[in-house]
């Protein structure tokens, strides 16, 4: 096999997921319509959709046992495959998952790390796995002859980059530290700034809020028990009736099932578990805060999708010039809270970025223009709306 990986007999373990079709199809559907805008240019990876319900994934248990689940499949790249599951995972479990190949043979066992787990609805999750190596998704899955072109390119790329390297790479962006122990402050707050992050400390839920009235941030990192049981949980509820949507990531002693279900019920994006280890929280927080296509950490341009069309070549270069004067404009009308002129801005620039094939520039101009009219003032939600804007039309390039 082409992914160099083993092929192993059919399991004699549950072959249907627990969530039935129609249910998968619903969970599918919400997914999607939640998922950033669908636009390969602006995608690290082509990820192809992948609704097979024949999958198995596999860990390794105590005492050498193993334990066997079936799943349903979203989709899945070279890099990675992401999945539909009725438990919660913890972000880097080694597990094994066992492919049905394209011709109904016998599955394919490729390892790999879960990446993240996140709450969906109810009982469901979704689970993202990271292959140890890429894989050719041809065993898999049948492309049409413009997809396989362009997944060859991709393959051949991810074969030749250096293993690693991703975690490698610093995690750009700012993050709030809320948590009452000074000693696990000070551990974290170590961990977050060996990342790359700028940290803001609070021992206090009060502390906490004036650093967000005062400083947008990236991710919020708190423990489920600041000051009172619970208090943490009651913080994140807050920022989501808020319609803050800065992802968090909740640290607890109690592991129970009851727990961990109102930890992401209360809106938190991840959960761990208490004691664990640095690397797993290094993978938990290069999850949430380098996904964002549009966020601090990513620095590669952006180019418009009519560049191909020569007579368009000199109207695109003389809107980037026009992109430069009204990016200074935004710098001062934010710094100087003028919500007016903000909105005046971002609006001009969600009307014109997809016309002129810079679809980020709309799509984050969208979602600017919500919180403008959610705010009554330049408070934190804008702002970090805003510095979004700002990075993309500092990446626009012909």
């Amino acid at each position: 096999m082409s992914t160099m990986a083993k092929a192993s007999a059919p399991s004699a373990g549950p072959i249907q997921p627990r969530i039935d079709a129609d249910e998968a199809r619903k969970v599918l559907s919400q997914l999607d319509l939640a998922a950033a805008p669908a636009n390969p240019k602006y995608k690290r990876k082509m990820r192809i959709p992948y609704n097979s319900r024949q999958i198995l994934m596999q860990f390794e248990e105590g005492l050498g046992g193993k334990a066997v689940f079936a799943v349903q499949g979203r989709n899945i790249s070279a890099a990675g495959i992401a999945v539909i599951h009725t438990q919660f995972v913890h972000s880097g479990r080694r597990c094994i998952m066992m492919l049905p190949t394209v011709d109904g043979g016998a599955r394919v066992d490729v390892l790999g790390k879960v990446h993240r787990c996140r709450h969906v609805t109810g009982r469901i999750h979704e689970v993202v796995i990271v292959f140890d190596a890429p894989v050719d998704v041809t065993d898999f899955i049948r492309l049409s002859e413009a997809e396989e072109r362009k997944f060859r390119a991709e393959l051949e790329t991810a074969r030749s980059a250096v293993v690693g390297s991703a975690a490698s790479q610093p995690v750009r962006g700012k993050a709030l530290l809320v948590e009452g122990f000074e000693g696990s402050r000070q551990l974290y707050g170590f961990w977050l700034k060996k990342l790359g992050m700028e940290v803001f400390e609070a021992e206090s839920l009060a502390k906490a809020e004036q650093q967000l009235a005062a400083q947008p941030v990236d991710l919020i990192v708190t423990d489920h028990q600041v000051e009172q049981p619970n208090d943490g949980l009651d913080f994140v509820k807050k920022l989501r009736a808020g319609h803050a949507q800065t992802p968090v990531i909740c640290i607890a002693t109690d592991t129970t099932a009851e727990n961990r279900t109102a930890v992401l019920g209360a809106g938190c994006n991840e959960f761990l578990p208490k004691p664990f280890e640095r690397d797993e929280f290094d993978q938990a927080v290069r999850s949430l805060v380098s996904e964002d296509p549009f966020g601090a950490s990513q620095t590669g341009p952006i180019r418009s999708n009519l560049a191909e069309q020569k007579d368009m070549v000199p109207l695109l270069q003389k809107f980037i010039e026009q992109v430069k004067s009204l990016s200074d404009m935004l710098k001062k009308a934010i710094d100087a809270n003028d919500l007016p002129n903000t909105a005046r801005i971002c609006q001009r620039l969600t009307e014109t970025g997809s016309g002129y094939g810079f679809g980020p520039v709309s799509d984050v101009g969208k979602r600017t223009m919500v919180a403008i009219k959610e705010e009554t003032a330049c408070g934190p939600r804008v702002k970090k709306e805003v510095d979004r804007m700002l990075g993309i039309l500092s990446r626009l390039t012909v």
